[in-house]
């Protein structure tokens, strides 16, 4: 493909983005993250009621719950990387293009499971009456997040944050889809330093606040579920894809040296949630794993090492393709256990929780390939077509006329 030079001898924004590399690695990395999060959903429907004194390889798999955190940070970057030159060009037309494409991505399958967890839940929701009415309300407007649940990781809070659990997240999603165009035009045109500062400041305020809500009965909404506050990561990773883009061709290094940067970056990552437990449950939440995830997904967007290239494994690709269906599914499968009584202690709870995966993959590819690929193709069509033309339109009255 041609990539014409612009006037100051660097590439053409158009040129640009048509010639950028897909980042493979990090599409697969959003699988081993979905099943983290997996993970503590299965040390969640393990664990007697009220119990929140998880320790030793229970605590570290409960520590699950932080790959939410990996995909704020994840959307931010792809997100700088994908629209950078596309949404600073002032063109009506690509925003409604961005929000056409990520309303697609989100909200059909949102939409198809709260319908499923609905017929499920009915007699509950039923008896819940006007809560229950504003709680569906609230998913279905992706404004769960913004209510205040009291301890997101109190037992029994996948009911309180409506009748999908995971679906809270999307809420958090879409406030920062509707920012990222004027946070874009505002850090497109920023050096790397600037943009380091900036990606500094979010993660400094949202770690103040940690350190002046420890304690109050809000803490774990306000910093877990909060979006405003999530919106911290979100800024990290935008930051993080901006300064990418510009650096990304001058990287020097080879395999051998961008292999152990890789595995430096998962190893720091591996002490991190090692060392969890000596950390404020307060600042686990929103920022402890911040940093870590930043290096993991800058390291492996370059994409030299050993490792990043393992990722690009084509099963490895599609799984991390079908993540955001297993995000979306896997509750409900847990709770279909629960029903069949399949956690009664009749079978080992680790071949239950592994036929319980095993149907969550299979089920999340089934509709990934089926429902969630065709009806974002159908929603983006709808959503942005382009406007009719003028001329043609005097054409027709012309024909018309003679």
């Amino acid at each position: 493909m041609a990539v014409f030079p612009s006037p100051n001898g660097r590439t053409a924004p158009r040129a640009r983005a048509q010639a950028r590399r897909q980042l493979l690695p990090l599409t697969s990395l959003r699988f081993f993250a979905c099943f983290a999060v997996f993970l503590h959903h299965c040390v969640d429907f393990t664990s007697p009621a009220g119990d929140t004194t998880h320790r030793g390889l229970y605590g570290i798999l409960w520590q699950g719950w932080s790959g939410v955190s990996f995909f704020f940070v994840l959307s931010g970057f792809i997100l700088a990387y994908t629209y950078r030159d596309r949404l600073t060009r002032a063109d009506r037309t690509a925003l409604r293009g961005f929000y056409a494409s990520r309303l697609a991505r989100i909200y059909p399958l949102c939409l198809a499971t709260f319908l499923i967890a609905a017929v499920a839940l009915g007699a509950q929701w039923a008896r819940a009456g006007v809560a229950g009415v504003a709680t569906a309300v609230a998913q279905l407007t992706l404004t769960q997040a913004w209510l205040p649940f009291g301890d997101p990781f109190a037992h029994g809070r996948l009911a309180a944050l409506g009748f999908d659990g995971p679906a809270w997240s999307l809420s958090c999603e879409a406030f920062f889809y509707l920012l990222f165009p004027f946070l874009l035009v505002t850090l497109a045109r920023r050096r790397a330093w600037q943009l380091g500062i900036v990606a500094a400041a979010a993660w400094g305020w949202a770690l103040l606040l940690a350190f002046e809500l420890r304690g109050s009965t809000i803490a774990g909404w306000a910093l877990y579920i909060f979006p405003p506050v999530r919106l911290a990561e979100f800024v990290v990773g935008v930051c993080a894809g901006l300064v990418f883009l510009e650096l990304d061709e001058r990287v020097p290094g080879g395999g051998r040296l961008w292999t152990a940067l890789e595995a430096g970056a998962l190893a720091l990552l591996g002490g991190a949630v090692a060392a969890s437990s000596m950390v404020p449950t307060v600042l686990l939440y929103a920022t402890y794993y911040v940093p870590f995830f930043a290096l993991v997904i800058a390291v492996f967007a370059v994409g030299r090492g050993r490792l990043s290239q393992l990722l690009h494994t084509r099963g490895l690709v599609l799984a991390g393709e079908v993540s955001f269906a297993i995000y979306l599914i896997q509750v409900l499968i847990l709770r279909a256990a629960v029903w069949l009584g399949l956690f009664d202690g009749r079978l080992p709870s680790t071949l239950v929780l592994a036929g319980a995966f095993a149907a969550t993959f299979a089920v999340s590819t089934a509709v990934h390939l089926r429902f969630e690929r065709p009806m974002r193709g159908w929603v983006r069509r709808r959503l942005d077509r382009p406007a009719a033309s003028p001329a043609p339109a005097a054409a027709a009255l012309a024909v018309a006329g003679r």
